[in-house]
């Protein structure tokens, strides 16, 4: 079995498929966008759909200037304070509303 890859501080780097994992077992997560010219970072509530990343939120939230710049982050995450073991994923991409009734 060959060595974990590691980042510059020595944390073990994940997999795809890990990753994947992660969020599919995750509930909440924290959306990061830019709110008049000002980074904000919000709680939602995530499931995913094939590979994507979705949430529901009201028309008029805060999160509609997530979608007029678009472009995110998502992290979600878990600790364990006995261990201080844990692990971390962040999505970064283009935020799209669905509005076709399907979710």
């Amino acid at each position: 079995m060959s060595e974990p890859l590691v980042d510059h501080a020595g944390l073990e780097i994940l997999s795809p498929e890990e990753c994947q994992r992660h969020l599919e077992s995750s509930s909440i997560g924290r959306l990061a966008f830019f709110d008049a010219g000002a980074p904000t970072i919000l709680p939602v509530t995530i499931t995913m759909w094939g590979s994507t990343v979705v949430f529901r939120t009201a028309p008029g939230s805060k999160l509609d200037a997530a979608v007029m710049t678009r472009v995110v982050a998502l992290e979600v995450d878990d600790f364990d304070e006995v261990t201080h073991e844990g692990w971390s994923v962040v999505v970064k991409g283009t935020l799209m509303p669905v509005e076709d009734g399907r979710e």
